[in-house]
């Protein structure tokens, strides 16, 4: 199986190969092995998303030009994935909550589908720091995470949750849900 990321970040190819493996005999090709290619491709959105919608468009942009790259080279894939991470708002109230949420869009033969990993609340310090400063993230789980290049490794999840979740877990589990309606066909054609 031929699978074109619309990434180079370790744990989001990571996050494919191990998704892909999981589901790979559901969809009917458990003899063969998975192959990832790839692309450093553009979200269409900003550098640090801080909405659903922008989660939403740029996981699909990066499925879409990861396509199109693929063409490109020639690649004849079965799958397009694309995958985005940042912050959403939502207020109830008179109480205002940021929360983390990783996003995958799964594109195949001109079908596609989202699939979201669980929202992790994010704590108000950071929100702040981004929201009102314009700060970028990955400076600031840096900082917070007493680590370098942490968005390469466990992420914002690893150091909000203390290494209980990671960054390859939100988007593995994203990419998992995205490819339900293509293993679960039967149910999603009904």
């Amino acid at each position: 199986m031929i699978v074109a990321a619309g990434t180079k970040r370790k744990p989001k190819l990571e996050a494919v190969s191990t998704a892909f493996t999981k589901v790979m005999d559901r969809l009917g090709r458990n003899k063969e092995g998975i192959k990832v290619h790839p692309f450093e491709v553009p979200s269409g959105i900003s550098s640090m998303p801080l909405s659903l919608a922008e989660l939403l468009e740029g996981a699909m942009m990066r499925a879409k030009n990861a396509q199109i790259a693929a063409r490109n080279t020639s690649l004849d894939v079965d799958f397009c994935v694309g995958m985005e991470g940042g912050f959403f708002r939502h207020s109830r109230g008179s109480e205002n909550y940021v929360f983390l949420q990783s996003w995958a869009f799964c594109l195949r033969a001109g079908q596609g589908y989202f699939g979201s990993s669980g929202a992790m609340p994010v704590p108000p310090v950071i929100a702040a720091e981004i929201y009102e400063n314009d700060a970028e993230l990955g400076l600031i789980i840096d900082r917070y995470g007493a680590e370098n290049d942490i968005r390469s490794k466990g992420g914002a999840y690893a150091v909000f949750s203390q290494g209980l979740i990671n960054r390859q877990q939100s988007f593995e589990l994203a990419l998992l849900a995205a490819l339900t309606p293509f293993f679960n066909a039967a149910l999603y054609k009904r």
